[in-house]
């Protein structure tokens, strides 16, 4: 490199121009570059982000073309990467005057690289392919947008006219891609405790614009969710589903308008019958099951359909079980244990007389006796807080469970089956000695040991959350 290492042998950031920064980043994805150099490359660079200068600098690394070629690719992501580091912990330094023009500059760069996109999407069939691929351009062009997030965030524009401003600048017919990342980086950004130039009052203020837009929000993504379903186009559904999962969770959708609308439908089907999107479906219900509460009657109409269309996963949960898919096995015991937790208190500890209730109950009751009773501990124990939250909401229960063997399961028992008008066929003693012995080894001993045959809970660490 152009700069001398400086006299404790690192290279310094005074000074470094762009040739410098670029050099530094041929270096540092150089096969060839040694390690001891590559530590030290890597070290400047992260300094380097620290600096005045890097705002300029990363503005000319945005410039460039990553289709180009692999090195200028890495050029232009590490730009974007230090503007959205810049712009989330330096935005004080920023003079007032300079947001604005901050502002538009992002806006045209993230516009520039979506019609590299289209380009490439327009091309002829057998048209030489890109030497960068799509889904690494979508990568730099989601990290543009987090920047503009964190930037408006931290400026005085409210959530509203972000919104109406993007979404003149980039229709949904030409620029649907680029619409729906920026609008989930919102109130992502907004909500990141990494944005360090807002204050509690002006993030409650941004959102509560964005909430203002929620009524355009719910038609927006279901039309795009439509479009890009008979287009198989995952990129886009994927896309779509965090979106309304960030949306819902930290802004606020009405829960009569989703329960009515065909994207839950969308989200149900990708979970059981697409895998590519089984991971991003699984986060946006996992968004759902934490933005609408049991607690208020106005969530009920999308949590009634919400936990029913979760507990209908159960044949996917047998699927991944008899294919040994962990990963997915220990997701859908989790998904279903936190919806049913979640809804406790409306639907566990009521005799309902509406028979859909009843039967919903016993639904997820019988499930959740499948899932603790899977030969691996580490899935078997998922379920264990709901049954602790279950116990502790009946008098005289706690004691029960911290007693041994037969005793606390038949008291058990009995209470699920008078408390909760359970019919009495749930054998719980092996299942509670498995949830217990699974929670203790997942939790490395943090619920009690097991001696004489019988579990003993220590006093000092009860078997609570």
């Amino acid at each position: 490199m152009a700069a001398a290492p400086g006299a404790d042998g690192e290279i310094p950031v005074e000074g470094a121009t762009f040739e410098t920064v670029c050099e530094a980043i041929r270096l540092l994805y150089a096969t060839a570059t040694e390690h001891a150099l590559r530590q030290k490359v890597d070290r400047f660079l992260q300094r380097f982000k620290e600096a005045p200068q890097a705002w300029a600098i990363a503005d000319q690394l945005l410039t460039q073309d990553p289709f180009e070629s692999s090195d200028t690719y890495q050029r232009v992501f590490f730009g974007a990467l230090t503007m959205h580091d810049k712009i989330r912990y330096d935005f004080r330094d920023l003079p007032d005057s300079l947001i604005p023009n901050l502002r538009d500059t992002l806006l045209k760069h993230i516009g520039r690289l979506n019609d590299g996109l289209n380009a490439v999407a327009a091309a002829a069939p057998g048209s030489p392919a890109p030497k960068i691929t799509v889904g690494s351009v979508r990568k730099l062009v989601h990290r543009l947008c987090l920047a503009y997030a964190a930037l408006v965030v931290q400026s005085s524009e409210s959530g509203d006219t972000v919104v109406g401003t993007i979404g003149t600048l980039f229709p949904p017919a030409t620029h649907g891609h680029i619409l729906i990342e920026l609008l989930t980086a919102l109130p992502d950004e907004a909500t990141s405790p990494r944005v360090r130039g807002k204050t509690q009052r002006r993030e409650a203020e941004f959102l509560a614009g964005l909430a203002r837009m929620a009524h355009f929000m719910l038609p927006l993504m279901t039309q795009m969710l439509q479009q890009a379903t008979e287009r198989r186009n995952f990129a886009m559904t994927e896309a779509c589903f965090r979106c309304f999962g960030s949306w819902a969770l930290y802004v606020g959708l009405n829960a009569s308008d989703v329960a009515a609308n065909l994207i839950l439908d969308y989200l149900f089907a990708a979970a059981s019958s697409a895998p590519q999107l089984f991971d991003v479906a699984f986060d946006t219900l996992q968004d759902l099951v934490r933005a609408f509460r049991w607690a208020n009657a106005a969530d009920h109409p999308v949590l009634a359909r919400l936990l029913p269309g979760i507990l209908a996963l159960e044949p996917l949960y047998d699927e991944a079980v008899a294919t040994d898919d962990d990963d997915r096995t220990s997701a859908l015991a989790y998904l279903f244990t936190d919806a049913v937790d979640r809804a406790i208190e409306f639907l566990m500890l009521r005799m309902h007389h509406d028979a859909a209730l009843e039967t919903l109950k016993h639904t997820a009751l019988r499930l959740l006796v499948k899932v603790s009773s899977h030969p691996d501990v580490a899935v078997g124990a998922k379920p264990f807080p709901f049954w602790i939250h279950l116990g502790h909401h009946f008098h005289g229960l706690d004691r029960c469970v911290r007693a041994a063997g037969a005793t606390a399961a038949a008291s058990f028992r009995l209470l699920l089956c008078t408390r909760c008008a359970l019919p009495a066929v749930f054998a719980l003693c092996d299942l509670l000695q498995r949830c217990w012995q699974g929670r203790r080894a997942v939790r490395a001993g943090a619920c009690g040991e097991r001696a004489g045959g019988h579990l003993h809970f220590s006093p000092e660490l009860p078997p609570r959350l």
